[in-house]
């Protein structure tokens, strides 16, 4: 039975087709996970970044995004953070707008706060912090209001006080977009 299932929704999916059209609303989000080893140091995130936008024009959108991220850093001491970052973004869809798979590239600058939890000392730092991401991938449509989003991302985060150099991370997430409006 649950092969059944399966079956239909492959084949269901595989007969549907993405409508980028303007003034269309994107409601979604993605979520992604990091980890990093570098010698000593271990440095390992979870993100979560629901996200809303509209498309300004055919296959170009603009909007928000709220990242809310839990990170945990690893060396001399360990350190807990928790980061909330609002981001406007622009996303462009490569292919025509009439596909089952659509390519997109997606750039955004947040700003943000958090804190800090230092467990070995006792410590407590709030702080603001400051975000460059850009992610692309594909965009498979499940049907002409739903896609999956697979991306690699590259971020660029300055914590301040916390940390002493920049973060810059790879990640690669997964998502989804549910769109509304005209088709």
């Amino acid at each position: 039975m649950k092969y059944i299932i399966l079956l239909s929704f492959i084949c269901f999916s595989f007969n549907s087709f993405s409508q980028l059209n303007k003034d269309q609303w994107l409601i979604g989000g993605n979520a992604s996970f990091s980890y990093v080893q570098y010698g000593d140091v271990r440095f390992t995130s979870l993100q979560l970044a629901p996200s809303s936008g509209y498309l300004i024009a055919d296959k170009f959108a603009g909007g928000i995004r709220m990242n809310f991220e839990r990170t945990t850093h690893y060396y001399v001491e360990k350190y807990r953070s928790t980061d909330a970052i609002i981001f406007p973004f622009l996303r462009y869809y490569f292919l025509p707008k009439v596909r089952k798979v659509n390519i997109f590239a997606d750039a955004s600058y947040g700003f943000g706060w958090g804190n800090a939890n230092f467990f070995g000392v006792q410590r407590k730092y709030k702080y603001t912090s400051s975000n460059f991401a850009f992610m692309a991938g594909p965009a498979i449509f499940l049907n002409e209001h739903t896609s999956l989003e697979l991306t690699i991302a590259y971020s660029y985060t300055n914590r301040g006080k916390i940390d002493s150099i920049p973060t810059n991370t790879l990640q690669f997430g997964i998502g989804f977009q549910i769109h509304l409006g005209k088709h």
